[in-house]
């Protein structure tokens, strides 16, 4: 896990603050019944999320985009669907992975890299810890992300004072890329997803 410094402005931070906050919905998770891959509420994450779909794709993403994939050097193209993550008083998000724990499960691509943009720092609570690693505690500054591998244990901790917003960009290898547009070209996902190309 490391952490970056200044990948945004606090301008920008801001203005995706702004941007995401009446279009805020609960958060949902994949699932996989050994079937079919689905979008499951789960009382382990208890947030809510607005996702910036290829249609809300403006100035502002693109250059935020350019800088992400510039700073962890992997294509822009292999990055999902990014989305602001909302946590108010008492939301978490308990223990998980970030990849699938089948690799093998249709229609989940296998992500590779998880970056954590905060967006703001006026909260208390809500820190990132990996507990196969101990119980440190972590947290960028605004502006700055935390990047790690999606195969890492880890939690949001509840918050307790406040709201955190974070940005939250996951990026695939060049064949989980392939699989998302695949998947995106079926029609049988929602329309923030039916739009992804890699």
């Amino acid at each position: 896990m490391v952490i970056l410094k200044d990948v945004a402005t606090p301008e920008i931070c801001d203005w995706l603050i702004a941007r995401a906050r009446p279009r805020l919905k609960r958060a949902q998770v994949y699932g996989y019944d050994g079937k079919d891959a689905k979008m499951l509420f789960t009382e382990e994450r208890t947030n809510s999320e607005c996702v910036f779909g290829t249609q809300d794709r403006d100035l502002f993403i693109a250059i935020l985009r350019t800088r992400i994939a510039e700073a962890v050097q992997i294509p822009a193209r292999t990055m999902e669907p990014p989305e602001v993550l909302h946590y108010s008083v008492g939301q978490e998000f308990k223990r998980h992975y970030d990849s699938p724990s089948d690799p093998s499960a249709p229609g989940i691509p296998q992500r590779v890299i998880t970056l954590l943009l905060s967006l703001n720092e006026d909260y208390e609570g809500g820190d990132l810890v990996f507990p196969e690693f101990g119980t440190r505690r972590y947290r960028a500054p605004t502006g700055g992300a935390c990047v790690f591998s999606c195969s890492m244990l880890h939690e949001a901790t509840s918050v307790t004072r406040g709201k955190r917003y974070a940005f939250l960009p996951f990026f695939y290898d060049e064949a989980g890329a392939q699989q998302r547009e695949a998947i995106a070209r079926t029609g049988n996902v929602s329309a923030d997803l039916a739009a992804y190309r890699a």
